[in-house]
């Protein structure tokens, strides 16, 4: 008799999948993005020679208000918030962040190749052009879909069956 609680490679896998859609202003546009696995976040750390405990420390450790970081995104910040900000983005926090996000980001699946990753939609370079504090955005939104609980993962499983079982009763 399998017991549910047992530790698969199938609810692995399904934590891996987990996705979470991250606006991104600046660009009007949305990124779908989904969890980084350990050994993903292990590999990296061991690249760019950063941790995720350092990434985590400096980003709490930037007392921005919340008016403070919507004037960030709306491009009307004052020169001392710019440099608080600054203060935790480091050319290394910044390297750590755009590798998250390579490995993170899912690839548009409305374009022509369905996501497989051509040279429209490969995340790689898309990484590589981003602006502003827009590798930091979708870095962050991808350290919380990697520590998310499991509950979050079953219920973004079960939203997606009920939303395709609705179309099939129609």
């Amino acid at each position: 008799m399998a017991n549910s609680n047992y530790l698969t490679r199938k609810k692995t896998l399904m934590g891996a999948k987990y996705e979470i859609e991250v606006p991104v202003s600046q660009y009007d546009a949305v990124v779908r993005v989904h969890a980084v696995p350990d050994m993903t976040l292990a590999r990296i750390e061991d690249r760019v020679g950063y941790k995720l405990e350092d990434a985590i420390a400096a980003l709490s450790s930037v007392e921005l208000s919340e008016e403070d970081v919507v004037a960030i995104k709306e491009n009307r910040a004052t020169a001392d918030t710019i440099q608080k900000a600054a203060k935790a983005i480091s050319p290394q926090l910044t390297l750590f962040l755009g590798e998250l996000c390579k490995a993170g980001i899912v690839p548009d699946p409305d374009c022509k190749c369905k996501g497989k990753g051509c040279d429209e939609c490969d995340v790689g370079p898309l990484v590589e052009t981003l602006h502003g504090s827009t590798v930091v955005l979708i870095g962050m939104a991808i350290i919380g879909a990697s520590s998310t609980s499991w509950k979050d993962v079953e219920d973004f499983f079960s939203a997606q069956k009920e939303q395709s079982g609705a179309g099939s009763s129609a």
